[in-house]
């Protein structure tokens, strides 16, 4: 026999304190019903004159103690393998760690994890290279747990690569399953390396929608740099991060997904996940794996608590002119 929470174990003291402290009640009322009454008025007034059914109401009521203590501890004996699924999407969170509006990102990314509902999540950086962080997975704190340590130059190679990073984010996918799949591109969708719009149509041959949200102003602003200031480029000027939101919007809809500019709360968040995502791809039996299916035991040390109780309760009543009442 196991037990779900061994470490509660060490509260044996708990039930046997309040045991001890039963029966301690019993005695010293005994004792004092001896002090003040004789033998002959205690059987004449009271009902458990000798209080052998005070203690063995103690008794029954400590042994419940114990049996909802153990059913506290969830006992269990031996397990069965089962295989757990979950219906779902796949989803790659393509994040670009090149603008200035990276923390705005990462708190998106966390707000997405909170309306996760059974999806597979990975995640993805990019910058001049892109570097797959997380496979997909459905340990959502694992995920949240690489986000934490994403920083703006996390990537050695500048520039934006939203090219590189659709072409990688393909190859996390299973195509041999019939899963819906998604990618969620957080950029600035300026791509300074290539063109990403032919990639975008191989993606839609794979099946793969891609939803993107620009992070970023079109006025743009200056990227901090993290040794001070901010990133200049090969000739010293200050590199300006833009939002290219056409770009992005292109890349979306080739695809079959769609575009929204980044917002200040989580409507945009809010609007491509539940909105589109859940709504229009189908969902599809997610395979998580095995897991251990224990036999619990729990359940069976409640029932015989109660009808401890019960008989406790029934013991403690008596017949007086015909009705059943209640000794107190």
């Amino acid at each position: 026999m196991s037990f779900g929470y061994q470490n509660f174990i060490y509260f044996f003291w708990v039930p046997l304190l309040l045991c001890v402290l039963l029966l301690y009640r019993v005695k010293k009322e005994k004792r004092l019903r001896q002090n003040y009454f004789s033998q002959r008025l205690a059987e004449q007034f009271f009902y458990d004159s000798k209080g052998k059914k005070a203690y063995l109401s103690a008794l029954l009521k400590g042994f419940a103690l114990f049996l909802l203590f153990f059913a506290l501890l969830l006992p269990r004996y031996g397990y069965k393998t089962i295989e757990v699924k979950r219906k779902g999407v796949d989803i790659l969170i393509a994040l670009d760690v090149s603008p200035n509006r990276l923390m705005r990102a990462k708190y998106k990314i966390i707000d997405l994890l909170s309306m996760l509902q059974g999806d597979r999540i990975g995640l993805m950086i990019f910058a001049g290279n892109a570097f797959v962080q997380s496979p997909l997975t459905l340990d959502y704190a694992a995920v949240r747990m690489y986000l934490d340590d994403i920083s703006a130059d996390i990537i050695p190679k500048q520039g934006t690569g939203i090219t590189e990073a659709l072409k990688k984010g393909a190859e996390v996918f299973d195509t041999t399953k019939p899963t819906s799949k998604a990618i969620l591109l957080l950029s600035d969708g300026e791509d300074t390396i290539e063109n990403p719009l032919p990639v975008a149509e191989e993606l839609k041959e794979k099946g793969v929608r891609v939803y993107s949200i620009g992070i970023g102003t079109k006025e743009g602003a200056p990227i901090p740099d993290s040794n001070g200031g901010f990133k200049k480029d090969d000739a010293g000027k200050v590199v300006i991060s833009t939002l290219h939101g056409v770009q992005l919007k292109n890349i979306a809809e080739i695809t079959g997904g769609e575009y929204v500019a980044g917002t200040g709360n989580d409507w945009d968040l809010t609007h491509i996940y539940k909105d589109e995502i859940k709504r229009t791809m189908k969902e599809e039996s997610i395979h998580e794996g095995k897991k251990k299916s224990w036999n619990e035991l729990y359940q069976w040390f409640g029932v015989i608590a109660f009808f401890s109780l019960l008989a406790d309760s029934f013991m403690n009543r008596r017949k007086r002119n015909g009705k059943i009442t209640k000794v107190k």
